[in-house]
């Protein structure tokens, strides 16, 4: 047996390293560090063909027709499915009701199906990076990159041998961390779909709201803080309600049972948008469910900011409950997290009250978090 040239060894590389790309994907997925969505069993399913495509170029020394036919057409099915997926399944119905064109092109021009087929998923693809892009912005970036090295290794250096597969091996890694992100830009999607999911008149507030921070401060009772706090909120929900004022809340791990949160939604669904964080996700969440950490807490934050700003209302926020952050995170970071977002709060006219049961925090860490409040209301 002879040994392998500098071709053979990139090529059996870019196979091997393509493979794990996909293997990777699917572990993820059964070890539930991202969502099991269908776009990434796309394309974890598409990494895996395309290796076995490379495998069958290195094993036979040349590209066989019928095999690029079979794995090939399939693998750049799954990457469309899987870039355009994150944008919501009506997408990929569209995409699939298309994909007859290019057997059209083949038969009025007379031209191989192999190259035209690959130009025209080549095409989808661009686009669909370029769309979850101007959605999702930079938590899309390294798709983008991932997205033009591959293109560039195909499309422009496909004959050049090892340099063609070298640029195809990182673009592939880079593609996958770009796909791991994505996990996040997808529940980003899943907060801008509950957030604009209907269609109705929007009142432009409660005129007297402004945007800020707010510590609500429950006082000692012998009611449970959870209670008091549910009371307090029903009671704001049945005003806003009256006033037209939208309602976000944001649920700390379940604190405030699925019971009362059915009896704020049941109020008035169109006004009125729930997103529960949690570190056990429930198989079938009633409400949009998202991972406890600051990063996908800022993720959907952002969202309302960005919804309230574009729409130019005042909907107020409520996060139950602030002590739970602190006590997971620290006082630090989470007063850090709510520093940074308390000029797009105040410039937006969003109000985010933040619940904070005072008993459970040292003095120094209720006062800290005082300090960066508009307002102290004690319940």
């Amino acid at each position: 047996m002879s040994p392998l040239d500098t071709n053979e060894i990139v090529l059996l590389t870019n196979s091997i390293v393509t493979l794990v790309c996909g293997l990777v994907l699917f572990f993820l997925i059964y070890i539930k560090k991202i969502e099991k969505h269908f776009i990434y069993y796309f394309w974890g399913l598409g990494f895996v063909l395309y290796s076995l495509r490379l495998f069958s170029n290195f094993f036979l020394g040349y590209e066989n027709t019928i095999i690029e036919l079979a794995l090939g057409l399939p693998t750049y099915l799954f990457f469309v499915i899987g870039t355009w997926g994150i944008t919501g399944k009506k997408w990929v119905l569209y995409l699939l009701s298309v994909l007859v064109m290019p057997l059209i092109i083949t038969w009025l021009m007379n031209l191989p199906i192999l190259d035209v087929y690959i130009v025209f998923f080549y095409g989808l693809l661009t686009v669909g990076v370029v769309v979850n892009r101007n959605l999702l912005g930079r938590s899309m970036d390294k798709l983008v990159i991932g997205w033009v090295l591959l293109l560039l290794a195909n499309l422009i250096l496909g004959t050049s041998g090892w340099l063609s597969d070298s640029f195809a091996t990182v673009a592939k890694i880079i593609l996958l961390f770009g796909i791991i992100d994505g996990d996040l830009a997808l529940r980003i999607m899943r907060a801008r779909m509950e957030l604009s999911s209907h269609d109705y008149p929007i009142n432009v507030g409660n005129p007297t709201s402004k945007g800020g921070i707010r510590i609500i401060i429950p006082r000692a009772s012998g009611e449970s803080p959870v209670k008091s706090i549910s009371k307090w909120i029903n009671l704001r929900l049945e005003e806003n309600i009256k006033n037209g004022v939208e309602t976000n809340l944001l649920i700390m791990q379940n604190i405030i049972p699925y019971g009362v949160l059915r009896s704020f939604a049941w109020k008035k669904q169109e006004s009125v948008h729930i997103f529960v964080f949690s570190e056990n996700k429930p198989k079938n969440a009633e409400f949009s469910t998202f991972g406890f950490d600051l990063i996908e807490i800022g993720a959907v934050l952002t969202e309302i900011v960005r919804k309230n700003s574009a729409d130019n209302v005042c909907g107020e926020t409520f996060m139950v409950d602030l002590s739970i952050l602190i006590h997971t995170f620290g006082a630090k970071p989470v007063y850090d997290f709510l520093l940074n977002k308390m000029g797009d709060l105040r410039s937006s006219g969003t109000p985010l009250f933040a619940f904070l049961n005072a008993e459970t925090h040292e003095k120094r860490e209720e006062t800290l978090f005082k300090s960066i409040s508009d307002e102290i209301i004690r319940i």
